[in-house]
């Protein structure tokens, strides 16, 4: 099975942790209902709270695209989405978006990541770069 993930930012409750914290309480309630509505299509959802750019480094979110959505404001309530994007097309997730003004700080597929590790796998290195040098 193929998954998706994306990580969002939610402008909503910025600054102030019991407005994040709301906010994430919020999300989580709507992917429930979503989940039930529309049949379990969001396999993982996980609330982040940052209350400083020095806690990003355990979540390996760039500290840079984190200061463009946010302008350096903390606490920041942020979330991974996990999800079959055979069963819940991108486009679904627009209306949660629009509605909590989430903004994208990361995103990949289990299909990138096969790639990534066939790209740096020892023999994809010897196919694009010929053999190794005998020393």
């Amino acid at each position: 099975m193929a998954t998706s993930a994306v990580g969002y930012a939610s402008l909503q409750g910025l600054g102030n942790v019991e407005g994040c914290v709301e906010v994430l309480r919020a999300v989580d309630r709507a992917v429930a209902r979503f989940n039930r509505d529309a049949g379990a299509r969001v396999a993982d959802f996980a609330p982040l709270l940052f209350r400083s750019v020095d806690m990003l480094e355990v979540e390996a979110i760039d500290p840079e695209v984190m200061h463009k959505v946010t302008g350096g404001s903390y606490p920041v309530a942020c979330m991974h989405v996990t999800y079959d994007p055979d069963r819940l097309p991108a486009a679904d997730l627009v209306d949660l978006e629009r509605e909590f003004d989430l903004r994208v700080i990361g995103r990949t597929s289990s299909q990138l990541l096969d790639l990534l590790k066939f790209e740096s796998s020892p023999r994809s290195i010897t196919t694009r770069c010929g053999p190794s040098p005998r020393v």
